[in-house]
């Protein structure tokens, strides 16, 4: 039919949406997709600390170290191949012709 959309498809809209009104001034809602065993932990764990889950992972990215590039320091290998990509001569574990 003529307005069917598949899965995925966006429609296309004339005007753009109406901005969402943030919780307060000073939060944002930020939205993810875990998996059901992450799902659990995160809240197991904000119960045994007795603080919601949101202020859980708003505690996890406040400690969260950063290099001088704004990447965390735990993603090194990910850093590794987001540099290789964009300049090949740095990867280090890349083969020399």
């Amino acid at each position: 039919m003529a307005g069917e959309r598949t899965y995925g498809q966006r429609r296309i809209r004339n005007a753009p949406p109406a901005p969402a009104a943030p919780l307060s001034a000073r939060r944002r809602t930020l939205q993810t997709r875990v998996t059901y065993a992450q799902h659990a932990k995160a809240h197991v764990a904000a119960e045994a600390l007795g603080i919601s889950v949101s202020a859980f992972l708003a505690e996890l990215i406040d400690r969260m170290e950063v290099d001088e590039l704004g990447r965390p320091a735990w993603t090194s290998r990910y850093a590794r191949q987001a540099d290789a990509e964009t300049n090949p001569e740095a990867d280090p574990m890349r083969m020399s012709a």
